[in-house]
């Protein structure tokens, strides 16, 4: 007595296809780098402007300044970061020395994780002024800048970042400059 028999593809076929598939579908997902920690120093040039308290229609600014920041970010995924930065900038002019601090948490966003990696950072946060034309005092400020990254390995690398803080017309202050970064807990 003859049976039918189901079409059915050769057991090694069915395995060997599974197993493929499974490779390609773990090959697309992206790298997850949940928990990967950077830490940045930057350096560069600072600019402010305030309201001038004699002449409202003028504000006091002073575009010759330095200034130097550290950043930390820890990733939630591939693209997005949680970050914190502090930066202090020194300005002279004819007024003599003044400065300001800033300190601000928020997010970065990268654009792409290959060599060169732009990104982008908003934030709130407090800028500290004082000396010289500046009145000490503190103000609230929100936080946008973004940059471009240059990895030269997996763990380093180095950039160009602009930042401007500034909320509601009290302080608002420009930064450019480099930043050297090293990351770690990506595996």
């Amino acid at each position: 007595m003859l049976r039918a028999r189901p079409c059915l593809p050769p057991r090694g076929l069915v395995g060997g296809g599974l197993v493929v598939l499974a490779g390609l579908l773990t090959g697309a997902v992206p790298a997850r780098a949940d928990g990967e920690r950077a830490a940045s120093l930057a350096a560069g040039w600072a600019a402010y402007a305030v309201p001038n308290p004699d002449e409202p229609e003028q504000d006091l600014t002073s575009l010759a300044g330095a200034g130097l920041g550290a950043e930390f970010e820890l990733a939630l995924g591939e693209a997005f970061s949680l970050r914190a930065d502090l930066a202090g900038a020194a300005f002279w002019g004819d007024d003599g020395a003044s400065y300001l601090g800033l300190a601000s948490a928020g997010g970065t966003y990268r654009f792409d994780v290959l060599r060169y990696v732009p990104y982008a950072f908003a934030g709130v946060g407090a800028v500290v002024s004082g000396g010289g034309p500046l009145d000490l005092g503190v103000s609230p400020v929100l936080v946008l800048g973004g940059g471009l990254d240059v990895l030269t390995r997996r763990e380093r690398s180095w950039g160009v970042e602009g930042r401007l803080a500034s909320f509601a017309g009290d302080v608002t202050v420009f930064t450019a400059g480099v930043r050297l970064t090293h990351r770690w807990g990506f595996f």
